[in-house]
């Protein structure tokens, strides 16, 4: 196990744009994850990119927020759906 944290509930739903800027996702416990695996990974035995997770509920639903630090983001895309 990597870590362990406590969801917050939330009082609002937060905004859904793929960043924290939100207000929201701040009031979050943060839950570090490690890292980003890479194939690289494997070979050096070491940890290349921070990943954490921030965890909120309601009624109705279990919001999750993840992070994963990239620095090389050209070769990057993004698909959405709602």
């Amino acid at each position: 196990m990597r870590g362990k944290t406590d969801a917050v509930r939330a009082e609002k739903n937060p905004v859904i744009d793929g960043t924290f800027a939100d207000p929201f996702w701040k009031q979050a416990a943060v839950l570090p994850m490690g890292a980003c695996t890479d194939d690289q990974l494997l070979k050096y035995k070491t940890m290349k990119y921070r990943t954490e997770a921030r965890l909120f509920f309601d009624e109705r639903f279990v919001f999750v927020g993840i992070f994963c630090e990239e620095t090389d983001t050209k070769g990057l895309s993004r698909n959405t759906s709602v």
